[in-house]
């Protein structure tokens, strides 16, 4: 709010305006309200207060409303550039939930899982060979977090100028497909293309949608990727084994090198999410 304390005395610029305008021009000082914003110096038009704006509250509103762009524009490019689920574009590793109230066991599976997600996204860029988390694989019930930890890692990525690609499984077998099964110039050229991320996210992987070119094209990625020391991250309803009976040993051994969560405890966060949006 802003209070009126005193008419300013006229001067050659306001009559000037007065003249040329043909309208009611006074100046005034004012004051802000807002604590630390103090007196400023303003001119009336037609005796109409209630348009007056402080300039520190006019500049603040103008930087809240960049940065509401900004973030707009930053959750969009992740959605369309990177893959991210639009329901997960705001997951940070802060706003993830520890639950707590469900007993020991569900509290250290999800801190487990949250930590090994984080030493992912502090590795990306290391080229330590021993300490480096280079891939993480997540197992767990549907609704555990696992997508959530997949969002808060390419998020926390993308703001640190990493490349980040997140794509479901099913999406991954159709690029597969539509490259002559894993095979030629195209897939080699897919290959490569997904090589060239810092952190590739692989969302939903099933052993039931499996292919053999893409078992393949997956085996050839994780091998490729551990090489290269870049991050993958596999988030999958399926238990361990299960996922992993469709690769080699050399797959296994690469992905055991890195963090496997076997993630099973818990309710499902959307449906915990529900019953505490209804009303008492």
């Amino acid at each position: 709010m802003v209070t009126r304390i005193a008419r300013r005395p006229d001067n050659d610029f306001i009559r000037h305006l007065r003249e040329s305008q043909g309208n009611s021009i006074e100046g005034w000082t004012c004051r802000c309200d807002v604590p630390g914003h103090g007196e400023f110096s303003t001119l009336v038009f037609d005796g109409d207060f209630g348009k007056i704006e402080c300039p520190v509250c006019r500049e603040e509103h103008r930087k809240a409303e960049e940065r509401k762009k900004a973030r707009e524009d930053f959750f969009n490019s992740l959605v369309k550039d990177n893959g991210v689920p639009a329901d997960n574009v705001t997951a940070t590793f802060d706003t993830f939930e520890i639950r707590e109230d469900e007993g020991e066991q569900v509290k250290f599976e999800d801190g487990l899982a949250l930590r090994a997600v984080k030493a992912l996204y502090e590795s990306i860029g290391s080229r330590d060979p021993y300490s480096a988390v280079r891939n993480v694989t997540l197992c767990g019930k549907t609704g555990n977090g696992k997508s959530f930890l997949g969002a808060a890692l390419a998020s926390a990525a993308k703001k640190d100028g990493k490349t980040v690609l997140y794509i479901q499984d099913s999406a991954l077998l159709s690029q597969v497909l539509a490259c002559g099964k894993g095979k030629g110039s195209e897939a080699d050229q897919l290959r490569r293309r997904m090589e060239e991320y810092d952190i590739v996210i692989v969302d939903d992987a099933d052993h039931e949608r499996w292919h053999a070119a893409k078992c393949a094209f997956f085996a050839d990625m994780v091998i490729s990727r551990n090489s290269a020391m870049k991050g993958l991250l596999i988030l999958t309803n399926r238990t361990y084994q299960e996922y992993v009976s469709a690769f080699g040993s050399a797959v296994e051994s690469r992905l055991k090198r890195g963090k496997v969560i076997s993630w099973i405890h818990g309710t499902d966060r959307r449906e915990r999410q529900k019953k505490q949006e209804v009303p008492a």
